[in-house]
């Protein structure tokens, strides 16, 4: 209760389409900001980035994933004749943020990926405030993402935030982003610590903690993720169902980005009818829900226990995401902030604007 009288930008759950926490954090900060992200593109947090560094002479460092999908314009690359005002000014936000004595560097998946050798993305989206205060969200940093009105974004993705002020998780997560700086290969399980982890994922160990959440529900779980394709995740929920506790999933409908090809088609009707023989209801997120006025898109990763325990995070139902990448995910039983989000779920499962999957 203190916190919420004290503090600008108050620890807990946050819909990103009523207010996204993020610049009010930035703006919060008086020493230093870290920020582990997939994309940033919004032009208000790069606004705000740099009236902490200017006004505030604050020290900026941010990891970012060097390969994003569907990223027009990369800031780790150097800046070229072509690139349009907007890029020229995210490249020259990196500069700034170096020539103040910070850094911007690319996530280095040589050493950081989960398995040697393999690809994998720094997907996790987390910003450190001042070394109090962490921010891990379901969304990355873009207008869609954070439904910035103001940048007249296409469509506002449904995506949530939590703030956290916790000291032992405030550190340990300070200590994973020292290391994913440094960029050198270590024991991020090691690191994380017994207590850490009964609050906090991380990928590339978030699956075992994610099917051993499912599994202590007794009567309901309620789930909303971009899609679920990982099969030991999956058959988990299936279990579930079969021994009486009641399963309701949201997930993006599968025409959102065009026609699904045969081999995803048949994938997703094998899932599906799955679900169905098991009890599961799947209902699918459609661009006919609105946020805020514009179409809406399911991003969001949240799951719901027994409608007492939540967690939300940046880890989607693939086994690159929970076992691969860097993610991030955040599990709380404050009984204000997991009714605001089993109500959201709840609302979304019976829209009547989404649609079934066979309809999708």
């Amino acid at each position: 209760i203190f916190d919420w009288l004290k503090h600008p930008v108050p620890a807990g759950f946050y819909d990103n389409a009523e207010g996204s926490p993020l610049i009010p954090l930035i703006d919060s900060a008086v020493k230093t900001i870290d920020i582990e992200i997939y994309m940033m593109e919004d032009k208000d947090l790069h606004a705000a980035l740099r009236r902490a560094m200017s006004e505030r002479k604050v020290r900026v460092r941010v990891v970012k994933d060097g390969t994003a999908l569907g990223e027009k314009c990369s800031p780790l690359k150097e800046m070229t004749s072509d690139d349009g005002a907007d890029c020229k000014d995210y490249k020259q936000l990196a500069l700034d943020i170096k020539a103040a004595g910070g850094e911007f560097v690319a996530f280095n998946k040589a050493e950081l990926c989960g398995i040697p050798g393999k690809s994998c993305f720094q997907h996790g989206k987390m910003v450190i405030a001042d070394g109090k205060r962490a921010l891990l969200s379901t969304g990355n940093f873009n207008s869609s993402n954070l439904c910035n009105l103001k940048q007249n974004p296409a469509k506002c993705n449904l995506d949530f935030s939590f703030i956290t002020r916790r000291p032992y998780v405030v550190k340990n997560l300070t200590k994973i982003f020292e290391a994913d700086l440094k960029g050198q290969r270590y024991d991020v399980k090691t690191l994380m610590g017994r207590r850490f982890s009964k609050k906090v994922t991380v990928s590339p160990h978030s699956e075992a903690p994610l099917i051993e959440f499912i599994k202590s529900a007794k009567r309901t779980i309620e789930i909303e993720n971009q899609y679920l394709k990982e099969e030991p995740f999956n058959k988990a929920l299936i279990e579930m169902a079969s021994r009486g506790v009641k399963v309701n999933i949201t997930v993006a409908s599968a025409c959102a980005f065009g026609k699904p090809k045969e081999k995803q088609y048949k994938d997703l009707t094998a899932l599906y009818s799955s679900f169905d023989a098991a009890g599961i209801k799947t209902w699918m997120f459609t661009d006919k829900i609105k946020i805020n006025g514009k179409p809406g898109y399911m991003h969001s990763k949240a799951i719901v226990v027994d409608g007492r325990r939540a967690w939300v995070g940046s880890v989607n139902g693939s086994a690159m995401s929970m076992n691969q990448n860097r993610e991030y995910g955040y599990f709380f039983w404050n009984p204000f902030a997991v009714k605001k989000l089993k109500n959201i779920l709840r609302a979304d499962h019976t829209d009547s604007r989404g649609e079934s999957w066979r309809d999708s």
